[in-house]
């Protein structure tokens, strides 16, 4: 008996000298953004701060969330912070990865920024706008101006799944982003972004300058746009469906004043039935931005910005497109032209 109780005092002992660690205490969430966040001379989060870590452990805050959880507030809250230190790798880390993003940004080393402010992202429909307001000394080589500068990042994921978490896909002063739903309600704008979808990049003074091979697909794809399936003739040449003469005069007309287009000579053309077949076509995805509309009684100017950097915020170039209303709410198209930039308006 008194060896069994030998034995049990000596497991007490060796249990109370080893001792038994707590179970694990989950870390702490963060809070979501307020509606408004301001950062005067400091980092560019205003949000409350994660609950102290431990005595032993001084600073320690808890760990970002993975980046394919990251939410429009959340990637607003990095982009500040990360504009207000000038960290060009973290301004990398959030822009749009479509067009390679590795040295494409280092202009923003340059950038001197004392303050930066922000507001809660408004969806602006698959994607959202934050309005920014930076207080600027030294722009560098962008087009911000020293002292107060309105900007709008615009924040989703990059189109056709090439990416599966928010990023910024612009961020550009406030005048030269046009929400979406805006773009939207006009019709010359959707006419510009149907021909460049289609990858039609031709430029001309006048449309009979226009390549006619290249006129032909972009008139038999808006004739496809235009008249319903069952209205386009069964031939046995490109996508089965095709378009009469008849039919391409009255596009041809209708969109570029041509009257009397006719390319029998083309491969398109199918003699036994006399239509035209309609090829397969996809614009890709392109680093351009509509960033201005003049309408007019007689005539619209819809300008595009093309970008050689993720931000969209240095200009490569410009495109202008002229366009006229034909009274139906369709436009005719009269030019296409290549600028270095978009003019003051």
């Amino acid at each position: 008996m008194k060896r069994l109780i030998a034995m049990l005092l000596c497991a007490c002992l060796l249990l109370a000298g080893c001792g038994i660690p707590d179970p694990p205490r989950p870390a702490p969430s963060r809070p979501d953004a307020p509606a408004a966040v301001s950062v005067p001379e400091q980092t560019a989060s205003s949000h409350p701060e994660a609950p102290s870590a431990p005595a032993e452990q001084p600073g320690i805050e808890a760990a970002p969330p993975p980046e394919e959880s990251l939410s429009p507030v959340r990637t607003a809250e990095l982009l500040a912070a990360a504009l207000r230190e000038g960290d060009v790798p973290a301004l990398e880390a959030l822009a749009n990865p479509a067009f390679g993003v590795e040295g494409k940004l280092d202009y923003w080393k340059a950038v001197s920024i004392g303050s930066v402010s922000y507001e809660e992202p408004e969806q602006d429909g698959g994607d959202w706008l934050c309005r920014f307001t930076l207080e600027v000394s030294d722009p560098g080589e962008t087009p911000l101006k020293t002292g107060e500068n309105a900007c709008v990042a615009r924040i989703g994921c990059a189109p056709y799944g090439m990416w599966d978490r928010y990023s910024v896909l612009s961020f550009a002063p406030a005048g030269k982003e046009i929400p979406g739903t805006e773009l939207s309600r006009s019709a010359a704008a959707r006419q510009v972004r149907w021909m460049r979808d289609f990858a039609f990049f031709e430029t001309f003074d006048d449309p009979a300058e226009i390549d006619r091979g290249a006129l032909l697909d972009f008139l038999l794809g808006t004739a496809a746009r235009d008249y319903p399936e069952q209205e386009a003739t069964p031939i046995g040449i490109g996508s089965g469906l095709g378009y009469t003469q008849a039919q391409l005069d009255a596009v041809a007309e209708n969109y570029f004043g041509l009257t009397g287009f006719t390319m029998t000579d083309s491969p398109l053309y199918d003699a036994e039935s006399g239509c035209y077949g309609l090829n397969g076509h996809g614009g890709g995805y392109r680093n351009e931005r509509i960033v201005r509309i003049d309408e007019g009684a007689d005539r619209c100017d819809v300008w595009i910005e093309q970008y050689g950097e993720p931000f969209q915020l240095l200009p490569t170039g410009a495109l202008r497109y002229t366009l006229a209303p034909n009274g139906d709410g369709s436009f005719r198209y009269l030019s296409v032209k290549a600028f270095p930039a978009v003019p003051e308006s």
